[in-house]
């Protein structure tokens, strides 16, 4: 009965030796086939690593390149410019104080974009280069020439001016008419001023008048024309 049940004993030993084998075999398919997988992923993850960490090494050294660029460009054309305007001030200078000397200079040794501008200016007649000991009506002079000297570089079809003869003294405010004459037929200069001088040299005059209480009018006159008018011119 034990017979007809289990079969003949050597069939069984060879089929579970094959089962065994097949078994082994089963398993190290497994093994090489995750090795193949863990070799193949660990490729794709240092390829893509490797490419982005060479695309930031490349951004980097484009941004570097940028800036220094960028740097050179406006270094060049901040020399440039200052070569103008110095030359530009040093001429405004000797002709509003009909002599003197007067000059501008970077920091010697430093970055040109960031350096301090240093201005030295001696009306005839003075020897100083501290601008604070000299007068206020020298200041305002100098710091006109100045602002002419930056407004030639490139002339504007309009410029205005805010109580800048204020400080003047009657001398001095002559220069400064005269300065505006000279530059008038470039640019139209709108001056805002209570000097009867600089009133005076204009070619027309704007007020604001009260006519009324509590309404203003803005009145505007061709000082040339009400002269003629008036018999005086």
């Amino acid at each position: 009965m034990g017979s007809t049940r289990g079969g003949p004993p050597g069939r069984g030993r060879a089929r579970g030796r094959r089962a065994g084998r097949a078994e082994r075999r089963t398993q190290g398919d497994r093994r090489e086939a995750g090795q193949d997988w863990s070799c193949e992923h660990a490729g794709r993850g240092r390829a893509p690593g490797r490419k982005r960490q060479g695309d930031l090494k490349k951004a980097r050294d484009d941004l570097r390149a940028a800036i220094k660029q960028i740097n050179e460009t406006a270094t060049q054309l901040f020399e440039e410019t200052f070569g103008k305007i110095r030359e530009n001030f040093r001429n405004t200078f000797l002709r509003l104080f009909e002599g003197g000397e007067a000059d501008l200079w970077l920091e010697e040794g430093a970055d040109p974009l960031e350096s301090t501008i240093e201005i030295h200016a001696s009306p005839k007649g003075k020897k100083t280069q501290r601008i604070d000991l000299l007068s206020g009506g020298e200041r305002a002079l100098t710091a006109l020439s100045l602002l002419f000297g930056i407004y030639l570089v490139k002339p504007s079809p309009f410029c205005v001016l805010d109580e800048v003869d204020a400080p003047l003294d009657e001398s001095n405010i002559y220069r400064f008419i005269r300065l505006l004459q000279e530059f008038k037929d470039q640019t139209q200069f709108i001056v805002i001023t209570h000097n009867a001088r600089t009133i005076e040299a204009a070619d027309w005059i704007y007020g604001v008048t009260m006519e009324e209480p509590g309404v203003s009018t803005i009145v505007g006159v061709k000082l040339q024309e009400a002269l003629q008018a008036a018999g005086i011119a």
